[in-house]
């Protein structure tokens, strides 16, 4: 299953980002088998990335990035400018992107998004294909799980075993209803309630990331205003009478 929860996208809310990471940790129920880091060669990396990235390791620590495979879009254009993704990464690699590639093994992969060659297609897509491979040979066929995604799964279990027993019990309708809506209300608190910690741990983030970029700007500022040449003194002129 493949499943986008948009944590990159600075333009939506802390509240969105958290319900839909919790979507995805009640949907993944085995756990997370590979994790795509998407990044288009279009424009150059930037502190975003950066910083979206540490966001992604604060909130499933760094063990994560032993299923991370890279993947770059924007292949065509490197393409017409005759560049191979090697080239690309060598004109400035950011210092985190190079540490990211260097954990995770390696892993990454250039789309073509506007080609319409079946044997192009194939091969890129073969390419992921091995790389999710890879992911489950280097992690022995174990899926990422941490805290948070096993507390979701034990109320999954839950909610499916009360709504089982409700089944099994020789109760009138309207008490296994009654059951079923008691034990989903229950789930549907503790997820709200796990949604608003991701969402303060979101938002804590949020604030640093722009505190770095205040800072970062500041030091530019500065750094500019040390480079400047010093400013030039009009010539006095003297009469003596």
């Amino acid at each position: 299953m493949l499943y986008d929860t948009g944590l990159f996208d600075l333009s939506v809310s802390a509240d969105y980002l958290s319900k839909e990471i919790i979507n995805c940790l009640s949907m993944a129920e085995d756990g997370i088998h590979a994790v795509l880091f998407v990044l288009s060669v279009k424009n150059r990396i930037s502190q975003d990335e950066e910083s979206t990235l540490n966001t992604f390791q604060r909130i499933f620590e760094s063990k994560i990035l032993d299923y991370f495979i890279v993947v770059f879009t924007g292949g065509d254009e490197l393409e017409e400018d005759e560049q191979t993704l090697d080239d690309y990464l060598r004109e400035g690699c950011p210092e985190f992107l190079t540490r990211v590639l260097r954990l995770c093994g390696g892993r990454k992969v250039l789309f073509n998004n506007r080609t319409t060659n079946k044997d192009k297609k194939a091969d890129q897509l073969k390419q992921l294909l091995a790389h999710i491979a890879d992911v489950e040979r280097q992690t022995g066929g174990k899926p990422y799980t941490d805290n948070m995604h096993r507390k979701i799964k034990e109320e999954n279990d839950k909610l499916r075993e009360i709504e089982r027993e409700a089944e099994y019990k020789n109760l009138a309708e309207a008490d296994i209803a009654a059951m079923k809506e008691k034990s989903r209300m229950e789930y549907q608190d503790t997820m709200k309630m796990m949604e608003q910690m991701l969402e303060t741990a979101l938002k804590r983030s949020s604030e640093a990331h722009e505190r770095e970029m205040r800072y970062l700007k500041d030091t530019l500022q500065q750094g500019q205003q040390l480079l400047l040449p010093p400013p030039r003194l009009g010539r006095l002129e003297c009469s003596i009478m």
